[in-house]
């Protein structure tokens, strides 16, 4: 969140509680067009009003949603609970000149770590082939397939639906590569299905 967009909403939000806004302020994450931010127990009854004031805030936002769990699971997942504007998950999100699908209720992604998936995209060296555990959507692979003139880029996952969005995300983010292909390889110890996806030659 940029510092002038972090001034108005912190200005929206202290007319709207009496305290804890700056708590709210600071927990709000911009992903796409859905704004996710975190209530203390106190500012869930004003929730609506909240909700309001971040779209107000930020032209862009179309969606608000409640963090209401920590990050947990397999799929390293958070409970979300829609506050305000339309009711959806999916949206696209841009950084560092590239685009990524992805649904913030089924998909980990955090765009606090924006920062750190530039800085080891630029540490890359010239054909260089990187293993990119837990994926996700595919920011980290993307990046790197975008920016270093890697040899091989291996993506891999457990959760499904984020191999699909990384998939859309390597076609839409133009770095398919000369030669790409997916398979599965299986986890013995668990009897659980990982999927793995190669950008490169």
């Amino acid at each position: 969140m940029t510092r002038a967009l972090k001034k108005r909403l912190s200005k929206r939000l202290s007319e709207i509680l009496p305290q804890n806004w700056v708590q709210i302020c600071n927990s709000c994450d911009i992903v796409g067009d859905i704004a996710i931010i975190r209530l203390t127990e106190e500012s869930r009854k004003y929730s609506n009003k909240i909700g309001t004031a971040i779209m107000t805030a930020n032209k862009h936002v179309r969606t608000v949603l409640a963090q209401t769990s920590a990050v947990s699971g397999e799929f390293r997942l958070r409970k979300l609970r829609h506050i305000a504007g339309e009711k959806r998950t999916q949206t696209t999100h841009k950084e560092s000149k590239c685009l990524f699908n992805v649904d913030v209720a089924k998909c980990y992604f955090s765009p606090r770590l924006s920062h750190e998936r530039k800085r080891i995209a630029d540490q890359v060296a010239e054909g260089e082939t990187v293993v990119n555990m837990f994926a996700g959507v595919g920011c980290f692979s993307i990046l790197i397939a975008k920016n270093a003139k890697v040899k091989k880029v291996f993506s891999i996952d457990v959760n499904p639906l984020a191999i699909k969005y990384m998939r859309e995300n390597v076609g839409m983010n133009g770095v398919y590569g000369r030669s790409c292909r997916s398979w599965a390889t299986l986890d013995r110890s668990s009897k659980k299905s990982c999927a793995v996806w190669q950008i490169g030659f």
